[in-house]
């Protein structure tokens, strides 16, 4: 495990969680969100600020499907549980170090 800080420091350039919208908690790398996490017994969901080649390349993906418009920065993957997290790990490496 690794600590990341709450609330976030002061001019920071790590990755820190926040919470900007009652609605998700946002992970932050420096000033850029690039996650965002909704997980509630109602819904669940990660929406992803992906790498432009990245996100062309999967518009079909299934993984993607609750993303309606595939013009938006930030890409929603439905997940039924926090291990779902996992077959998402490349696509949240990639998101973070595109915004970094």
């Amino acid at each position: 495990y690794f600590f990341i800080p709450y609330p976030p420091p002061e001019n920071s350039e790590n990755i820190y969680l926040d919470r900007r919208s009652d609605n998700y908690i946002s992970m932050f790398c420096g000033k850029n969100d690039f996650l965002r996490l909704k997980y509630s017994e109602r819904a669940k969901w990660i929406s992803l600020r992906l790498p432009r080649a990245l996100a062309k390349s999967n518009i079909e993906n299934p993984l993607f499907d609750a993303q309606s418009n595939k013009k938006q920065q930030h890409w929603r993957a439905d997940i039924k549980s926090l291990d779902d997290l996992y077959l998402l790990k490349d696509f949240i490496i990639a998101s973070c170090v595109y915004i970094a």
